[in-house]
């Protein structure tokens, strides 16, 4: 054995929440706050330092500007047409929320979108990586979604009313929120999501 002194190793939460200091409350400590507001500062740099893509009223981030390319090219439609559609679609109230749902757009990233299968009728979703989108709401016709088109940054998913008949969640690994009432669904395997 060594006579080197050991030093102590950091601790690393393992949960996604910040660990706090004796005596704080849960959620509301000041080095908790502290740091979040810290870590809202970095994310906001981190987002601004990012290249931004004009199109029509919006301006997106690479990642979310891809996506979009990649929806005008296989619905053979302008990028703007596309915004403009996203833009107009709205979805009833999701579960627990009063506001009705549509497009959000912050810091240059889709973290909201309501697909309407009609307006854009896209054969089967494709995801590329970098995306941060957390709500998306599937109205009037549901594209087919392969399992393998993973979008990790979901959170909260409604395709209610579309005569589903299965639906898959491997695609969506963060899924904490679900609303898929007033389908054809006998079963819903949830394995796949926390």
């Amino acid at each position: 054995m060594s006579d080197q002194k050991k030093t102590p190793q950091a601790l690393i939460p393992t949960s996604s929440s910040l660990p706090t200091v004796a005596g704080e409350q849960t959620g509301g400590g000041i080095l908790q706050r502290m740091t979040q507001g810290a870590l809202q500062v970095w994310r906001t740099r981190q987002a601004l330092a990012q290249p931004r893509h004009r199109v029509g009223e919006y301006e997106l981030c690479e990642p979310d500007y891809q996506q979009l390319l990649l929806w005008a090219d296989r619905l053979d439609l302008e990028p703007e047409e596309v915004l403009a559609r996203l833009s107009a679609a709205r979805a009833e109230a999701f579960l627990d929320t009063e506001e009705s749902l549509c497009l959000v757009v912050r810091e240059g990233h889709f973290l909201q979108i309501v697909w309407d299968g009609q307006a854009l009728p896209l054969q089967a979703f494709e995801w590329l990586p970098g995306l941060q989108l957390e709500t998306l709401a599937v109205i009037r016709a549901m594209p087919r979604w392969p399992a393998e088109q993973k979008l990790p940054s979901l959170r909260r998913l409604q395709v209610s009313s579309l005569a589903l008949a299965s639906l898959d969640l491997t695609p969506v690994p963060g899924l904490t929120k679900l609303d898929c009432s007033e389908n054809q669904l006998t079963e819903l395997d949830l394995t796949p999501v926390p």
